[in-house]
């Protein structure tokens, strides 16, 4: 554990936490900025502090995190499951890859030939078939599962008896609207990409997002599918208005609430008090 005792106040105050509260169920939290989004405390962590008070919560996410950067904090995820007895493990991860930065790679305008495409995909929209990479974005999702996986194998290794908790993100609106914070901007995610290649049509571009969304739904639930002590929160659907979200791909503290309250509730209500 040296190399994961950094002078951290809030690994300092989980480690005060279970202390003094020993029986209470532990929970680490894992990934990008649905867990860890700047400045207020909104996000899922800080909702599900607020709904299960009788749980311990360690935060290790970033906001802006890739599935690809996992490659190199596997070592202290390794670290933090040896250590410590979590009942459960909340993975946020894949948004940034499915509908962010990422989807640079996957979009083309109408007239680019399309990929070769495979059964799996179902139902493909027009505005799909017309502006996305397939073999591209299939690609993306098994770099994506592969990522989920190393996360799966520490925990058989080191926690077997920890509940690995993912999530899908819900239904986004292609709006333009970037994350700002004290001259700090990142995003917007998708509206220009999609405008470079053509698909101007926000009622078309919010199909297209939506698309993305279920088939990184449908490649998790395969997973969950084949492997034991792991579960979704699904949060398709939570959100209907685009004034619930505060830009691109992060919603309001509202629609953090009750993403939390109506989605993550249900499924950890067994796990956590």
């Amino acid at each position: 554990m040296d190399a994961l005792m950094p002078t951290s106040k809030q690994l300092r105050d989980f480690e005060a936490l279970i202390r003094d509260h020993p029986k209470w169920p532990r929970a680490l939290c894992f990934g990008d900025s649905w867990m860890n989004y700047p400045p207020h405390p909104v996000d899922i962590d800080k909702q599900l502090r607020r709904l299960f008070k009788r749980s311990a919560f360690l935060n290790e996410s970033k906001a802006g995190r890739e599935s690809g950067q996992i490659k190199t904090l596997l070592p202290q995820l390794r670290g933090l499951l040896g250590s410590y007895q979590f009942k459960a493990l909340l993975v946020s991860m894949g948004g940034n890859d499915v509908v962010g930065g990422e989807l640079a790679e996957y979009v083309k305008p109408a007239d680019e030939p399309q990929s070769s495409s495979s059964n799996e995909w179902g139902v493909i929209p027009a505005s799909v078939r017309d502006h996305i990479r397939l073999s591209a974005f299939a690609a993306g999702l098994r770099f994506l599962v592969e990522d989920f996986r190393r996360v799966i194998a520490a925990r058989d290794q080191l926690s077997v008896q920890t509940e690995i908790v993912v999530h899908n993100y819900d239904y986004i609106f292609p709006s333009g609207t970037p994350f700002k914070l004290l001259g700090v901007k990142s995003g917007p995610w998708l509206k220009p990409h999609l405008d470079g290649v053509g698909l101007s049509d926000p009622r078309r571009q919010r199909e297209l997002s939506s698309w993305l969304i279920d088939q990184f739904t449908r490649v998790l639930n395969e997973l969950i599918s084949q492997t034991p002590r792991m579960r979704l929160v699904d949060s398709r659907g939570a959100l209907g208005r685009e004034s619930e979200w505060d830009n691109e791909i992060h919603p309001k503290a509202p629609g953090f609430r009750r993403i939390a309250e109506t989605r993550w509730k249900p499924v950890l209500g067994g796990l956590l008090r």
